[in-house]
């Protein structure tokens, strides 16, 4: 074969690599202040990314403004440029916020989307200033709470990535929703909640925070809705003898980890650190705030608690649940069932 006839199918197949080539993206991505093409880079085929750095040489690159981008189609180099070279426009982004996590785990989920960077959510729940300014917002938040913990309602959000303060936009739709699905809905039961104490014999105080806590404790600490009003009855009581919760479980909020690193192991090895105002084996009462952000159904268990002389639960292998109503009771169910 002649010179010319290669050089003319070189000339053909660089012209369909070339100039028939469209650009298109694997997900979604995040530009920030002097964020370069580089980024974009990242998310496309290797033959976009050497195309569109030939490409770029010829035109001057425009700045590139912050933002999360999406091209859901793909397009021509010229009209990508174009698209990338506008101020993003919304992007809605889907989370999953789920009951039982605290603001360790939900920080961890924002900023492995690409929502946030680490620490923003935990400034945003656990400055003063802010708090003061949610509680001008949000009345039902109390007074004297150091930490937004525990109203963080868990559900799923829909976050337009590209408004300001992502961290603030979730943490308000958090407290929009406890209002509408747990303070609204209960607020009698809240008011009325120290009457009921009182009536079935318990003679301390426990405030809606209060309320909270424990609530926060009972999420993460049975998963068994069917088990989780005795359960509160069995924390009442031992509230009211003074003794300690030993709710193991509680112990890894304050080591500000995330529920996915509280492991058995863990929690066993730092099971007799009473420096940790949140062991509740070792200190006695309520930890110092909740330490997750617990469902309706858990708090609606503990407004509506089962009254049970029991002081003691405990599981068998196969997540059964025996109580005991003293010490002895207790320790004949760990010979009968942890064997």
């Amino acid at each position: 074969m002649k010179l010319w006839r290669y050089i003319l199918i070189l000339a053909v197949l660089l012209f369909f690599f070339y100039f028939t080539n469209r650009i298109s993206l694997s997900r979604d991505v995040t530009i920030e202040e002097g964020d370069t093409y580089n980024k974009f880079f990242e998310a496309m085929s290797w033959r976009d990314r050497v195309t569109l750095k030939l490409y770029l040489k010829q035109e001057t690159n425009p700045a590139l403004y912050p933002g999360v981008y999406r091209i859901e189609k793909p397009l021509s180099y010229k009209d990508f440029i174009a698209e990338v070279s506008k101020v993003p426009q919304p992007v809605s982004v889907k989370i999953v916020l789920l009951e039982g996590w605290s603001s360790f785990d939900y920080e961890d989920t924002l900023v492995k989307k690409g929502l946030i960077q680490a620490g923003e959510f935990l400034n945003v729940i656990n400055d003063s200033q802010k708090i003061a300014a949610f509680q001008q917002e949000f009345e039902f938040l109390p007074k004297d709470i150091k930490t937004l913990e525990g109203f963080l309602y868990p559900d799923t959000y829909n976050v337009d990535a590209n408004q300001p303060n992502v961290a603030e936009q979730i943490v308000r739709m958090q407290l929009e929703n406890f209002n509408k699905k747990v303070r609204i809905p209960n607020k009698e039961k809240f008011q009325s909640f120290q009457s009921k104490l009182s009536s079935d014999g318990f003679n301390f105080p426990l405030s809606t925070y209060a309320i909270i806590k424990l609530s926060s404790i009972i999420e993460n600490e049975e998963k068994n809705n069917d088990n989780k009003q005795t359960i509160a009855s069995v924390f009442l009581n031992r509230l009211n003898q003074g003794m300690s919760l030993g709710a193991d479980v509680t112990l890894c909020y304050g080591k500000s980890i995330t529920y996915k690193l509280c492991t058995p192991n863990f929690i066993v090895e730092h099971l007799y650190d009473k420096e940790n105002l949140y062991n509740t084996r070792q200190n006695v009462g309520l930890p110092p705030t909740p330490i997750s952000n617990p469902s309706i159904t858990s708090i609606d268990w503990v407004l509506n608690y089962t009254k049970s002389p029991a002081l003691y639960y405990l599981h068998d292998k196969n997540g059964k649940i025996y109580f005991g109503n003293t010490l002895e009771q207790h320790n004949q169910n760990k010979a009968n069932h942890l064997q």
